[in-house]
């Protein structure tokens, strides 16, 4: 999912980000801050090493942040409660759904357990 794609999904009307660049004898430093909050400082040592601090702060903090952008009432992740194990096919279904659209997808345990239960259904509808 590219940047255009999430920003566009936001319910906000600007993200700003504060990037400073220094020095402090021979190591350089980036310093990247969102909306004039409390920022991070992380050490580079290339340009490869800057831009994947900035690409990960943008992705993991800056578009995720504040919380209630997230629409997380139906996130299975968020609700704390993450048994499935009574879950039938059309819920798991409808959540699979629902997680297709987050940012997190790809990185989330809970999707593999949604996936294994509806691997379950399945074979127990073979049956």
């Amino acid at each position: 999912m590219d940047i255009a794609h999430i920003l566009k999904n936001k319910s906000t009307d600007s993200v700003s980000i504060e990037v400073e660049i220094y020095r402090e004898g021979d190591k350089a430093f980036l310093f990247i801050a969102q909306n004039g909050g409390t920022g991070y400082t992380y050490e580079v040592h290339d340009d490869e090493d800057l831009m994947k601090h900035i690409s990960n702060y943008i992705c993991n903090n800056a578009l995720l942040v504040p919380i209630d952008l997230l629409n997380t009432g139906s996130c299975y992740y968020s609700r704390g409660n993450t048994d499935c194990s009574k879950w039938q096919k059309d819920r798991v279904n409808k959540q699979l759904d629902y997680c297709g659209n987050c940012t997190r997808y790809w990185n989330c345990h809970n999707v593999t357990v949604l996936n294994d239960r509806l691997q379950e259904l399945d074979n127990e509808s073979e049956e």
